[in-house]
């Protein structure tokens, strides 16, 4: 599977009396339940670039109007991608005998041992799993 592209969220990983589970985008929207941050993570994007950078894209709500988009951008606040999409997070990633890492950012030690802040991107049936988000590439 190649990596480089534009991925968005398919499923993220939710808890119930049963344990963990996968739950799809779709029921996670229609959940009253869902804190705004989470549901705002339903829209981002992941875009793996050729240069090893890893960004995580946000849509910018509608309700912001575009001259402040255009004067947080200017004064350095914001990182754009197009003019409605914001940088969230940067992460360097990398293919290592045939399988994919990102940088977490995790330093120190467990247990007395050296910890690798990279920590593998699993591949799944239609895409690939990064942190608490199942994605798939972006039509």
């Amino acid at each position: 599977m190649k990596l480089e592209g534009i991925w968005k969220v398919k499923e993220m990983l939710a808890f119930g009396d049963e344990g963990a589970f996968w739950r799809p985008v779709q029921d996670c929207m229609e959940d009253e339940g869902l804190n705004d941050e989470t549901r705002a993570m339903l829209f981002w994007e992941f875009s793996f670039d050729a240069d090893g950078i890893l960004r995580v894209l946000a849509p910018i709500p509608e309700t912001v109007p575009q001259e402040e988009i255009d004067r947080a951008a200017a004064a350095g606040e914001v990182e754009l991608c197009g003019s409605r999409t914001m940088v969230v997070e940067r992460h360097f990633w990398k293919e290592e005998n045939g399988k994919y890492y990102y940088d977490s950012g995790i330093q120190g030690e467990v247990m007395g041992e050296e910890f690798s802040p990279w920590m593998e991107i699993k591949e799944t049936e239609d895409g690939i799993e990064w942190m608490i988000c199942r994605l798939v590439k972006a039509e």
